[in-house]
């Protein structure tokens, strides 16, 4: 079994993007909120990686010491197959795995 869809056999590169709200009120006057030091992560996810496995963690900087970061991952109308596979912890920012990949995963990519 060779590529599919563009993804080497046996793991597949997981790619976020981030996007940067606007200012978080009006009460810190000047303040441009929460921003990511890093538009883009990617990690490599791997055949047999086991459910519950930390795959990467993304960063926000705060502008003042009582902004906090709530972290979500969004999907669109068709989200895809493999958004399934991973859960975000909302206050840290860690993406963990929620199953073990196995390779007929990879074969509805």
């Amino acid at each position: 079994m060779g590529p599919t869809r563009g993804f080497p056999r046996g793991n597949i590169l997981l790619v976020l993007l981030l996007w940067c709200g606007e200012p978080i009120s009006s009460t810190h006057p000047g303040s441009n909120g929460l921003y990511f030091p890093q538009n883009e992560y990617s990690e490599t996810v791997y055949l047999g990686q086991p459910a519950g496995s930390p795959v990467l963690q993304v960063h926000a900087m705060p502008d003042t010491a009582t902004e906090r970061p709530h972290f979500y991952l969004c999907t669109t109308l068709e989200p895809p197959l493999y958004s399934n596979w991973f859960h975000l912890d909302v206050s840290t920012g860690v993406l963990y795995m929620n199953r073990t990949l196995e390779e007929s995963d990879f074969a509805q990519l």
